[in-house]
This record gives C-alpha cells, structure tokens and sequence, in this order.
C-alpha cells in the first residue's frame, strides 16, 4: 500500500469500550461489614433495604460495619496448581490441569481504631470490659469463636447493581501493625483469609461472589 493510500479497515471501534461500559464498571471503594443481614434480599432495592438498616445500626444481629478505610481494597483468590508430568507432554494440556487450594483474601486498611475492630485484627484476642474500660488481650492459640463467620465487601456498579464478595471463617492473617503518626490518622491493615468450616464441602473455595440486579 502506497504511504498516501487510505486504509480500506481503520481501527475506529477497535476498542472494549462499548454503551454497555459505563453500567457494568465498578465503583469507589466500597464498604465492609462482618456478618452483614441480607439473606431476604432479592434484588438491588431489597439489599440497599438490608444495607441501609445495617449501616444505620452499625453493629449487631444486622451486620459488623469495619467503618471507615483508607486506599481502597484487595480481593484474591490465588490458586496453586499442578499438572502430572506425562512422558512425551511438551505443553500444558487441557483437562490436565488441577486446582489443589485456593488462598483467598480480602485486604484493606481501617482507619478506625476501636475496640472491634482492633479485636479483628488480632485474631486470638480476648476483649474484657469493665465500667468504662476495654481491655485487649492476646491468646497463642485461636479458639473458632476467633473466626469471623463472613466478611464481605459491598460495592456499586454503574447500572446500580450491588457488588457483594464474602469470604467465610475469616481471620486476619498478617496480626496488627497500628501506624501512628503527627498530623495525621492511625491506621489498621487487614488481610483476612477465608477458611473452610468443616471437612464437608471442600470441592468449593470459601468464598462467594454475587450480584443483586435493579428489578426489571
């Protein structure tokens, strides 16, 4: 093709921007509860009813709100994986690939630092309250009620969609690192990994994405 021939193909739409993009993408930080209430929930509106009343009660039967973060946050589901070594196997093969575990995690880092949620960043911790003290204290050792049933990340997509991931029998990994500085807020980071509950049920990582749709 001669350098002043135009192309019979440009690249105008080449591209994965579409008119469904705006709807289907992701928004802002989102929030993260423990034991967050929304098994009634059908649809967007009835969850943003479940949601509404949790945040509104901040704590119990309805849900934990962590409250407030910094930066945002993490969700992985890391794989190890394996694949037999077969004489005269040059590639990866389909059907041969295994998935043996699954490390699954949500990070973030809170910049509230009461008693709760210093409680869940430590794990195997005791909290003992007396008149109008609170008192942490660690174990060595993690007891089951040190497990947090489920802790889930809340978001928004652009069509209204509520984003929900929930990771069960989580527990902070990483223990505390309290940042403290002048002129500014101290912080908690958190890497909470799921854990299966039981022995039963092992063919499912611990974990659960879902989407509560705008009712059509």
């Amino acid at each position: 093709m001669a350098d002043n021939e135009t192309p019979t193909n440009t690249a105008l739409g080449c591209t994965g921007l579409t008119t469904d993009t705006p709807s289907r993408m992701q928004l802002d930080a989102g929030v993260f509860f423990e034991n967050l209430s929304y098994s009634s929930a059908t649809n967007a509106a009835t969850f943003k009813t479940a949601l509404d009343a949790a945040i509104t009660a901040r704590t119990g039967s309805l849900g934990n709100l962590l409250g407030a973060t910094r930066g945002g946050g993490t969700f992985v589901a890391t794989p190890t994986t394996r694949e037999p070594e077969i004489d005269g196997k040059r590639h990866r093969v389909k059907g041969l690939i295994r998935f043996d575990t699954w490390d699954v995690r949500l990070t973030g880092t809170m910049v509230e630092a009461y008693p709760g949620n210093f409680k869940r960043a430590l794990g195997p911790a005791d909290v003992a309250t007396s008149d109008s003290v609170d008192t942490l204290t660690l174990r060595t050792q993690a007891a089951n009620s040190d497990y947090l049933d489920h802790v889930q990340w809340v978001s928004l997509l652009g069509d209204g969609t509520y984003m929900v991931v929930e990771i069960d029998n989580a527990i902070n990994l990483d223990g505390v690192t309290f940042t403290f500085q002048d002129k500014n807020e101290g912080t908690i980071p958190f890497n909470f990994g799921a854990a299966q509950g039981s022995l039963a049920g092992g063919e499912n990582a611990p974990f659960r994405i879902k989407y509560f749709h705008p009712a059509t």
